[in-house]
């Protein structure tokens, strides 16, 4: 029996942003991450909310189920942009001024991080 090599995964700190005017209820990922996760313009993905553990996961799919909310992966050519807005983000991570995202392809996990001073990412 042989084992099952996992693929190598990328990480990304970044700063929750703002959305019309509330804090801390914007996640903004873009880049050549995303390609390499899977997310190309234009790709379909789900958003899963997993409150108990305190994330978001990002499915890619290529095929729609009845009654699964899609969003779409935005921008042009070899840049996508996935942007998450609004009460999912605030819900999710209240307590958090940052998120940690893993990227494994077709799949995005993304947690709150620690509170950091400074900038951020």
């Amino acid at each position: 029996m042989s084992a099952l090599k996992k693929p190598q995964a990328e990480w990304l700190l970044s700063k929750l942003g703002t959305a019309k005017g509330a804090p801390r209820s914007r996640i903004w990922i873009e880049g050549p991450r995303l390609t390499r996760a899977g997310f190309n313009p234009g790709d379909k993905f789900h958003v899963d909310q997993t409150e108990a553990k305190g994330s978001l996961i990002l499915r890619r799919f290529s095929v729609e189920s009845v009654g699964v909310p899609v969003r779409k992966v935005s921008g042009k050519g070899s840049k996508p942009i996935i942007d998450i807005t609004g009460a999912q983000v605030r819900d999710v991570f209240p307590h958090f001024t940052h998120v940690v995202c893993e990227f494994t392809p077709n799949y995005i996990e993304i947690r709150g991080a620690a509170d950091f001073s400074g900038e951020g990412a």
